[in-house]
């Protein structure tokens, strides 16, 4: 009995110790997972929070522009101003002052500057001065300032006007007044920011309160993996987060390109301030293993609420970062919108900072003539749509909406929807037009493919009768008197022969080669459609007389006749053409097509294979 004891106590402790180190394995296996998952969460976290503190530079920059702009403002409103040095100078001083700048100035056409501090020198070489003599805002990195001799960042705007010509207004910041002025500490980084060119040259740090004293990128330490990471990162003007050393201490670099000169924003946060479950499990589980063989079911016990707190915190940062995702996702939806805003009575044209954010280059559109010149970044195809904007613009038309495919570096068509109104005084005398532009490139193709297939003639792929009548409708409505159209309806002659003698398949290969003749004949801004049987339409738009549509019907009939109607080529086919004019001969589509079918008529009965213009002549015989 004393041995049956002693091998059930032996047994129970052995299994004891088996199902603690079942449960210490299990327990090592579930946080490497964790420590993986909760790393890559935290990295995205991280790389998000770095796109908002690069929010709150950027906010603050567009503040330290709008404080130029103001004084552009008043300088091209007030130009004898500029004749009052004392008054100017303390404008200048509180503009200095109040944006925490080192000095401000401003610079005529020459290039000869005058600061607020009485400092002069010529600046006409510097890249800031010939960018913002051209009408452009600059920002520049100015490694030594031939007035301080020491690194300046300089931020310029224009001044322009016909009473002072063109001069140039700048403010800089010395490397520390910069950080100073952007300091994010105790935004949403606890580590420190900086600002690198592309090529990894530092610019200026941006945190006064730093774990690190960061001096140069390379005394961050990355792996050769990383190290390429970044490389292809930064040419490709993307952001990321990457795990790197500094001093021997483990930390995260997260970087965000900047919208100015090709900048990128740094942050460096120490893994310690980020100390999670992810890195506090292991000291538990040493001590854990010390204690194993004398505390077996406190450890158990223990393992069991570890593992319950943890599902907690998990679920818990789940929760956060759920939440973040769907803040950044709602804030994503809300930046898709590009606000623009136009003087009618000046012609300026705007648009918001979004358009650099969405486009990644600076809007062509500086004025409403912009939108009555054809542009290079518009489908040809949409040149109508595009110009009409500018024709109602400078209408004063009270709200119009249009949309055009936008052409990307790479001629990737994008489609945008374009939505303005436009602000009038009580005399209805246009003053102001405010709008928004949209992306609206997926929702676009897919109503497309759909209309495609409701309107388009299955065997053909011509427009069916449905897709025809609403494309011509489109055409006509928007057409003036000055503007001419030819309706051509083309019938195959003795098409009833090809199907009797070689068969309905046959036939449906004639149709096809006629179709896409006809359509090659055209122009791709052309409507062709397929009315039915062996009876084809088409609208030929903008044609200035009769003159002008004859070498297109020489060009028809001649194509088609070249067609075999039989797999041996031996028989050929043929068609007869009848045309009418808009607005000549009609102005709705069945007056057109009404005097399009008696022309025809008369070319069937003059022998066929040929084709004939309606006159009034033919209706009365």
């Amino acid at each position: 009995m004393a041995f049956n004891r002693f091998y059930k106590n032996y047994t129970a402790k052995f299994i004891s110790a088996l199902f603690i180190l079942f449960i210490l394995a299990t327990q090592i296996v579930l946080i490497n997972r964790t420590t993986t998952s909760i790393e890559t969460a935290i990295k995205a976290d991280l790389s998000k929070e770095s796109y908002q503190s690069l929010s709150i530079v950027e906010a603050r920059l567009s503040g330290r522009y709008y404080m130029l702009r103001s004084l552009s403002d008043y300088l091209r409103h007030n130009p004898d101003a500029l004749d009052d040095e004392d008054t100017l100078k303390g404008m200048m001083a509180s503009i200095r002052d109040t944006g925490d700048f080192t000095s401000v100035g401003f610079a005529d056409a020459s290039g000869d500057a005058l600061l607020a501090r009485s400092n002069t020198a010529n600046i006409a070489d510097r890249t800031y001065f010939k960018q913002s003599i051209s009408g452009k805002e600059a920002i520049e990195l100015i490694s030594n300032s031939r007035i301080s001799q020491e690194p300046r960042i300089i931020i310029s705007v224009p001044v322009q006007s016909d009473a002072i010509g063109s001069i140039v207004l700048f403010a800089s910041f010395s490397m520390d007044a910069f950080g100073q002025a952007f300091n994010i500490s105790g935004q949403n980084v606890d580590g420190t920011a900086f600002i690198c060119t592309q090529d990894l040259a530092l610019v200026t740090n941006l945190s006064t309160e730093t774990h690190y004293q960061l001096t140069a990128m390379s005394d961050i330490t990355l792996t050769e993996d990383n190290q390429a990471q970044l490389t292809a990162d930064m040419a490709a003007r993307v952001g990321n987060t990457l795990d790197c050393k500094y001093n021997g201490s483990s930390a995260y670099l997260s970087y965000v390109p900047m919208t100015i000169n090709n900048w990128v924003f740094f942050t460096l946060i120490p893994k310690e301030d980020l100390a999670t479950a992810a890195f506090s499990f292991q000291p538990l589980l040493y001590i854990l293993l010390g204690v194993i063989t004398v505390a077996a079911t406190l450890l158990v016990l223990f393992f069991l609420h570890r593992e319950i707190q943890t599902r907690r915190e998990l679920e818990a940062d789940r929760t956060k970062l759920a939440m973040k995702e769907e803040q950044y996702r709602l804030i994503s939806n809300l930046s898709e919108t590009i606000l623009f805003e136009a003087d009618p009575k000046t012609g300026a044209f705007r648009f918001n900072d979004q358009f650099e954010t969405v486009f990644h280059r600076s809007p062509e559109a500086t004025t409403i003539d912009f939108f009555s010149t054809p542009q290079a970044i518009v489908a040809s195809d949409d040149m109508d749509a595009f110009l009409n904007i500018g024709r109602n613009m400078k209408l004063g038309t009270p709200h119009y909406n249009t949309s055009f495919r936008l052409l990307d570096h790479e001629g990737t068509p994008t489609w945008m929807d374009f939505e303005f109104i436009t602000l009038s005084d009580d005399h209805n005398v246009p003053q102001r037009i405010i709008g928004r532009m949209n992306n609206i490139d997926k929702e676009k193709r897919e109503l497309l493919d759909l209309n495609s297939k409701a309107y388009k003639d299955g065997l053909t792929q011509a427009f069916n009768r449905q897709g025809f009548l609403r494309m011509v409708s489109d055409v006509f409505e928007q057409s003036s008197d000055t503007q001419y159209h030819a309706l051509m309806l083309l019938d195959l002659d003795d098409f009833k022969h090809i199907n009797d003698t070689y068969g309905h398949d046959r036939g449906d290969i004639v149709l096809q080669s006629v179709a896409a003749t006809l359509m090659d004949c055209l122009r791709s801004s052309d409507i062709t459609g397929r009315l039915g049987g062996d009876e084809f339409i088409a609208l030929v738009k903008d044609i200035r007389s009769c003159e002008d549509f004859l070498p297109i019907a020489e060009k028809i009939c001649t194509r088609i006749a070249a067609l075999p109607s039989n797999a041996s080529g031996t028989e050929q086919v043929s068609c007869s053409l009848g045309i009418a004019l808009y607005p000549t001969d009609g102005t709705h589509f069945s007056q057109l097509y009404k005097a399009a079918d008696i022309a025809l008529y008369e070319a069937k009965h003059e022998g066929k294979a040929t084709y004939v213009f309606y006159d009034r002549t033919l209706q009365s015989s």
